[in-house]
């Protein structure tokens, strides 16, 4: 299952859970560049992601079959609001409050689906793979450590270094789930690895947090 442990290291929540926490920790400048972030993990997501998970299965996965993965709905939403941010595009003051106040919704549905999420999970069975936890471990710590040591030497805005840290401190992507399933990987190791790093980001993610801020803001 090397090919699902990569994915799973290297894809993250940015948009379920990364928009909503660097909306909410880092204001509309650091939700704007996490959105850049999603944008860009989505689409090596459904292509290089969807490649990688196909190593540990039968069935033959092209890079054909991954671009045409890549295009899906979450990727033309992305472009789309890309587009209208750079043609300087706004919506009637209407509309606008009503996009904004479902953008406010984001944060506690998110919480509540992950609490919901955790709470179907058999986390004493999880808690028995020592493979899980080593992932795990690794995962919400000593990459995001990595991702810190390199961002700090970058010559880049300081909110770009706090975003990427973050965006590399958050869970495995929920979505790799419903890959595996489709692609005949292991989708019960996803499942327990998606849920145990969600657990342990619910007690790393505030200290990022707290460390990013001290450092770069």
């Amino acid at each position: 299952s090397r090919g699902l442990y990569a994915s799973m290291l290297l894809f993250t929540n940015s948009g379920f859970m990364g928009i909503p926490i660097a909306s909410a920790v880092f204001g509309q400048h650091g939700m704007f560049i996490m959105v850049f972030e999603n944008m860009y993990m989505t689409l090596f997501l459904y292509s290089a992601g969807v490649i990688m998970i196909g190593m540990d299965t039968e069935k033959k996965v092209s890079v054909k079959d991954g671009i045409k993965s890549a295009a899906n709905l979450c990727m033309f939403a992305s472009l789309l609001g890309v587009a209208l941010l750079l043609i300087g595009f706004t919506f009637p003051a209407t509309i606008s409050r009503f996009l904004h106040l479902i953008g406010e919704m984001t944060v506690p549905l998110s919480m509540m689906l992950v609490g919901i999420q955790l709470g179907t999970s058999n986390l004493s069975q999880l808690l028995r793979k020592p493979d899980l936890i080593g992932f795990t471990v690794v995962k919400s710590t000593f990459l995001p450590a990595i991702t810190l040591l390199c961002m700090y030497f970058l010559d880049v805005a300081p909110m770009v270094k706090v975003i990427t840290v973050l965006c590399m401190a958050l869970p495995a992507a929920a979505i790799l789930v419903a890959l595996s399933e489709r692609n005949e990987a292991d989708a019960s190791l996803a499942a327990g690895g998606v849920s145990l790093s969600t657990l342990f980001s619910m007690a790393t993610i505030p200290l990022v947090c707290t460390l990013l801020k001290a450092m770069f803001l």
